[in-house]
């Protein structure tokens, strides 16, 4: 939803909606007030236009022929460039020169209905940023005795920032609408990814229990005990890569340590791993010390236990 649409609209804030308030009363103050021309308008209401000059909002005041009477302080400061005498029409000195009244103008309006009416446009260019100016145009008729527009004041709400921080919120809103897409097609390449790795796996046991396992019962008639825990590591080494299933402080362990802990896991004594693996026992006891260290197990617990649960 744009600005515009959104003052329009029913979903005012609450700043728009005190501006109608402010609006309404501003009106009824010149329902009583009759003149039967601009200046007599101007002489006689001295004290009104005095407030008029510290509003914090532009007002304006035209004859039916569009024609600019009156200027107030913020106005003046709103269009410093331009002249703010009689005789120039309202549409040459609100919007660049304009040779003929806006298609929406509320004066128009105003002036065919009798009655107050607004419209939300731009109107001529910010002095500070050269930029066009978005303004809420309120005007409303001054009578004269028999009831005929002799004037009409414009109360002008300057809605630049705001159009600005809308434009600026519409474009967050778009930006986080692409990083939420951007997060959505990471998200699902993750768990694609998750499931081929998961896929992978289940393929891999699949194997294992279908060709390895039988291919190692085979084996047991034809190779020692010994020589069947050095295949048994060696294919539970070959798949690691692909299950990951020990625990995370084994990733710690180098090479030979997870060969040793996976010999004391399966029951060896140091002196056996040390005759299988042809170093001297020394080295084992040592490897065993660095396993307790890098798994921060306790002397107290027995070695092959806790490798039998958690690797």
């Amino acid at each position: 939803m744009n600005l515009y649409d959104f003052l329009e609209g029913n979903k005012m804030e609450n700043e728009n909606r005190e501006l109608q308030e402010g609006l309404f009363l501003y009106e009824k103050s010149f329902e009583n007030i009759r003149a039967e021309s601009p200046d007599e308008l101007i002489d006689n209401h001295k004290a009104l236009f005095s407030i008029m000059e510290t509003l914090p909002n532009g007002v304006t005041i035209l004859t039916t022929n569009f024609k600019v009477v009156y200027t107030n302080k913020k106005m003046r400061a709103w269009f410093a460039r331009n002249r703010h005498n009689y005789k120039i029409k309202c549409y040459r000195l609100f919007h660049n020169d304009q040779k003929v009244p806006c298609e929406k103008c509320p004066a128009t309006v105003c002036m065919k209905t009798k009655a107050s009416a607004s419209v939300i446009h731009d109107c001529g260019i910010d002095e500070k940023t050269g930029e066009p100016m978005f303004m809420h145009i309120h005007v409303f008729p001054i009578l004269n005795t028999r009831g005929d527009i002799i004037a009409l004041i414009e109360y002008s709400y300057n809605l630049t920032e705001q159009r600005k921080i809308y434009s600026h919120i519409n474009e967050l809103e778009s930006y986080c609408a692409l990083l939420e897409q951007e997060n959505n097609l990471l998200k699902k390449a993750l768990e694609d990814r998750q499931k081929s790795l998961q896929d992978l796996e289940d393929n891999v046991n699949n194997n294992m229990n279908h060709y390895v396992k039988p291919a190692l019962e085979f084996l047991k008639t034809r190779i020692t005990p010994e020589e069947q825990k050095i295949v048994t590591s060696l294919i539970e080494e070959s798949i690691f890569p692909i299950t990951k299933r020990r625990t995370s402080k084994a990733l710690n362990l180098s090479a030979r340590e997870l060969q040793v802990a996976m010999m004391i896991k399966d029951g060896l004594t140091s002196k056996e791993i040390a005759s299988e693996l042809c170093i001297t026992k020394k080295a084992v006891d040592y490897h065993r010390s660095n396993i307790r260290k890098k798994l921060k197990i306790d002397l107290k617990v027995n070695l092959q236990s806790y490798l039998k649960a958690y690797l």
